[in-house]
């Protein structure tokens, strides 16, 4: 999922034009309410590994060279390069090789379905602070998933099935991840002589309310390369806050509301300010 004009040229699967938050009772699989977002196509899906392959020929085009089948450390490549940028997912390598204990992941447990579906449907429920999902891909298929944070539904296969069930869809093969919530600062690190600079999931630059990581990970790494080529890398965390501070503060409110409160207030409370916090989040 990728904001309008963030995503790699030829790579959009599908153009969002409605996100529907709903309320979900998840005992008798039923919705108790529904928030209709217009989002007008400020949302595009993108063909990941069709982005990657877009990505790595312009890498390759302007001189990069690309290493792949090979477990490295950091602490094997420092002190032979200036900078070593750390885009590792969760847990950062850093973290992992330096024993330094990062935050709490979120978890999403996900199915590729056979389902036509042209809205981006996110399904909250009582009894866990996660959510259910559908995100259409190209046509006649969907991502449908279940993820928490914090406090977790018991036996995610078992609400998994349900869930692609009641949405109508055929599962085809599943995926799980862990997903790196909770900012990871500073996001410069030293290694010895070499700068170390950490973006994406290993940063933990993922929105708490949604979950939702690619497209931070592609804007901060936009500020990063920002920052490399003026020579200011050590702006880099202060121009991403500086830039994404509100829309943080905006999505941690989401989401301590959606725990706290019970789900017929905060809904509530939502539907009258849902294109103001549209705007707010999508910027």
């Amino acid at each position: 999922m990728f904001h309008k004009g963030m995503e790699p040229y030829g790579c959009i699967s599908k153009t969002i034009q409605v996100a529907k938050l709903r309320r979900l009772d998840i005992n008798e699989m039923r919705i108790r309410d529904c928030i209709d977002i217009p989002i007008n196509g400020r949302i595009v899906i993108i063909d990941r590994p069709k982005m990657e392959r877009v990505m790595a020929k312009l890498a390759k085009k302007r001189g990069a060279k690309i290493h792949t089948g090979k477990r490295v450390k950091i602490s094997e490549l420092a002190n032979e390069y200036d900078l070593i940028i750390d885009a590792s997912g969760y847990p950062s390598q850093w973290c992992r090789e330096f024993e330094e204990k990062p935050k709490k992941p979120a978890i999403a447990l996900q199915a590729r379905c056979k389902l036509e579906c042209d809205e981006m449907i996110i399904d909250i429920s009582g009894g866990f602070d996660g959510y259910f999902y559908t995100f259409p891909k190209s046509d006649g298929y969907a991502n449908v998933g279940v993820g928490f944070w914090k406090s977790r539904l018991s036996n995610l296969g078992y609400w998994l099935k349900k869930y692609v069930e009641f949405m109508g869809g055929e599962m085809l093969h599943k995926t799980a991840g862990l997903i790196g919530v909770g900012l990871n600062r500073p996001f410069i690190r030293q290694c010895d002589s070499t700068t170390v600079a950490l973006v994406g999931d290993a940063a933990g630059m993922v929105d708490p309310f949604l979950a939702e990581g690619m497209t931070k990970a592609v804007f901060g790494a936009r500020i990063l390369a920002e920052c490399i080529k003026r020579g200011d890398l050590a702006f880099y965390e202060k121009k991403y806050m500086e830039s994404m501070r509100m829309h943080y503060l905006v999505s941690n409110l989401l989401y301590a509301s959606k725990v706290h409160l019970p789900h017929a207030i905060f809904f509530k409370i939502i539907k009258p300010i849902a294109p103001i916090l549209r705007d707010l989040i999508l910027g």
